[in-house]
């Protein structure tokens, strides 16, 4: 799996306008849970 801010992965937009028009584009494109926050993944340590 790769992160998701792998270069393949890249999305850039401009936004014409403020942070509250930005944020209900986001909802749009991305759908209602855009703005929550995910829990992030992490691997497991292993001991040599």
């Amino acid at each position: 799996m790769r992160p998701h801010w792998w270069p393949d992965c890249f999305e850039a937009r401009w936004n014409e306008g403020n942070y509250q028009s930005y944020v209900e584009n986001l909802k749009r494109r991305k759908g209602a849970d855009a703005d929550q926050p995910h829990r992030l993944v992490y691997k497991k340590l292993v001991r040599a």
